[in-house]
């Protein structure tokens, strides 16, 4: 994701990797027009260009804590298991991400520790914590159902423009905002049934 023109800053909250891959594909997986139906790991992977050998151990992770489903054989592959109106952004961060606080010292191995020299006399820790709730208290509030119905903003190219490994895989129904950086500078967001194209943030390319 740019964070602006020329500007060369870094994101003030990074997510990895594996998070964005993850939404991708339950995005993709719960906006398909035949929900039901089971997709493969590297269907998934080549619709979004993202390396398969990754996504199959987000779907396994996701598996784990009982986001999706998986059935084996040939026509085998990933589905949605709960109801993601029911499953927070904040639960995915806390499965994926090893931080889930602003600084240390409001994180898991918190104050009292010895983390923070100043923690005795710091005069910023308890806005930083109201700050912090209030963030934690948006990531719970926000499900990944909501999220995925997200109208999307951004300029839509042409599908030819970015050649899918697999051009066979329905696109999810409706919009969602999701912007996420992949191989080769390109973000896919959203598709919606009609143009059934991938699109790229305004402004320039991802990073």
């Amino acid at each position: 994701m740019s964070t602006g023109p020329g500007t060369g800053a870094e994101p003030l909250i990074r997510l990895s990797r594996k998070t964005e891959y993850a939404l991708l594909a339950l995005g993709f997986l719960y906006g398909r027009p035949d929900a039901a139906a089971s997709l493969s790991a590297r269907d998934i992977a080549a619709h979004f260009r993202i390396p398969p050998a990754i996504l199959a151990k987000v779907m396994q992770t996701l598996k784990q804590h009982g986001i999706v489903d998986s059935l084996k054989g040939v026509s085998g592959g990933y589905t949605v298991r709960r109801d993601l109106s029911e499953v927070s952004l904040h639960e995915i961060l806390r499965i994926f991400e090893n931080a889930d606080a602003l600084v240390d010292c409001l994180g898991p191995r918190g104050a009292g520790t010895g983390t923070c020299e100043q923690l005795e006399c710091c005069a910023i820790r308890d806005p930083i914590a109201a700050l912090n709730d209030a963030i934690q208290d948006q990531l719970r509030g926000l499900s990944l159902a909501k999220l995925f119905s997200t109208p999307a903003k951004h300029t839509r190219v042409p599908f030819s423009r970015l050649a899918t490994a697999d051009r066979r895989i329905a696109a999810p129904r409706g919009d969602f905002a999701l912007k996420v950086p992949l191989p080769e500078d390109h973000a896919i967001a959203a598709v919606t049934p009609e143009e059934r194209s991938p699109v790229l943030p305004t402004g320039g390319a991802a990073t």
